[in-house]
C-alpha cells in the first residue's frame, strides 16, 4: 500500500476508512501485489525506510515475500488448533 501524502494530518484522515475496511478506492491510496518490491529515492536526497514506525535503512531497500518464513506457536486450546484447515499452514 502506498500513500501519496507527506502530511501527518492526511495520514490521520485515512484511519476511519482503514477501520471501516474501505481504504481501497480512497483518493491518494494505492495497492499493489508483488513477490518483491524495491523502494528507491526519487533524487539524491537521502530517504529512510521505516517498518511499523521503526527505522530500517536508507533507500534503496528491497522487500520480499518469503513463503513459510514465519512459524507460529498456537496454544492447544485456541480456535486455530481446532480447525484442521488452519493447522496445515
Amino acid at each position: 500500500m502506498g500513500l501519496e501524502t507527506k502530511s501527518g494530518l492526511k495520514y490521520l484522515s485515512y484511519l476511519p476508512t482503514l477501520w471501516l475496511g474501505k481504504l481501497r478506492g480512497t483518493d491518494g491510496v494505492h495497492f499493489w501485489k508483488a513477490h518483491s518490491i524495491v523502494c528507491e529515492p526519487l533524487d539524491s536526497n537521502p530517504v529512510y525506510a521505516q517498518i511499523d514506525g521503526e527505522p530500517l535503512a536508507r533507500l534503496p531497500v528491497e522487500f520480499k515475500i518469503v513463503p513459510r518464513a514465519l512459524k507460529l506457536l498456537v496454544p492447544k486450546d485456541s480456535a486455530a488448533s481446532k480447525d484442521p484447515a488452519q493447522s496445515k499452514n
